[in-house]
Parts: C-alpha cells; sequence; structure tokens
C-alpha cells in the first residue's frame, strides 16, 4: 500500500510539469491521516479538502486550468479510493489564475469563467458545498 501511495504522488507531480504545488503535501498529510478522517466522520465534522495549486510562474490561464483539473481529478479519484463520503466534505478551491509572472493579467470575469469551468468538470454533483 505504502508502494502504491508513492506511486500516486509521483503521478501528480508529473503532471504539475513546473507548476510548483503543495497538493503532494497535502496527500501525504491525508494518507496519513486515514484514522483522523474516520474519527471526524463518525463524530459528524466536515472534512475540508483544500489542494493549493501556487501560481508561481508565467504560464497562461489555460495551462492553470488543465494542471487543476487534472489535480482535482486524482484528489477526487483518491478520496473515493478511500472511502470519503462525498456528501460530507467542503471544498476550499484556488481560483484559475495566470501565473503570477504572466505578462497578460486575467479580467475578474476571465478569472470567475475559468474557475466555474473547472469546478463543473472536476466536482462531483455529491459534493455539498464549495467555500
Amino acid at each position: 500500500k505504502k508502494k502504491e501511495r508513492k506511486k500516486w504522488v509521483r503521478r501528480i507531480c508529473c503532471y504539475l510539469s513546473g507548476i510548483v504545488s503543495l497538493l503532494t503535501l497535502f496527500l501525504m498529510k491525508l494518507a496519513h491521516s486515514h484514522s483522523n478522517r474516520c474519527i471526524s466522520l463518525d463524530n459528524g465534522l466536515d472534512p475540508i479538502v483544500e489542494p493549493k495549486i501556487l501560481l508561481d510562474g508565467d504560464h497562461p490561464i489555460e495551462r492553470t486550468l488543465e494542471v487543476a483539473e487534472k489535480v482535482w481529478s486524482e484528489v477526487f479519484f483518491y478520496l473515493a479510493q478511500n472511502n470519503v463520503i462525498f456528501e460530507g466534505i467542503l471544498l476550499k478551491p484556488s481560483m484559475v489564475t495566470p501565473g503570477a509572472e504572466h505578462k497578460e493579467k486575467a479580467s475578474p470575469e476571465t478569472i470567475a469563467k475559468y474557475t466555474l469551468t473547472m469546478l463543473r468538470r472536476r466536482v462531483p454533483p455529491a459534493v455539498p458545498g464549495i467555500m
């Protein structure tokens, strides 16, 4: 199981291809907190799922969308593999924006459009809340 977890984390890192992310740390903590997750759910607490994709770099918003979709797809796959009940979680996603050093800044409307696109494509309908 440990070997499988390392392989999965490595696969996430390959998807990021140059975009620095805290997702790996999040996934490692999630893997080690299996018992905490059970305790939380058993006591009526909603786990908050909050992987962060850091926006260092000069990539366009389309690249951030591509990476965010892959990351969230893997996150929900991992949660399902660990029997997390989607109806019992809350999401705290990052907005989809261009890299901090990208020459063209996106308007709030464009950021909203790309963020909502990612959420609609990747968040299962069973998830009750996005913060």
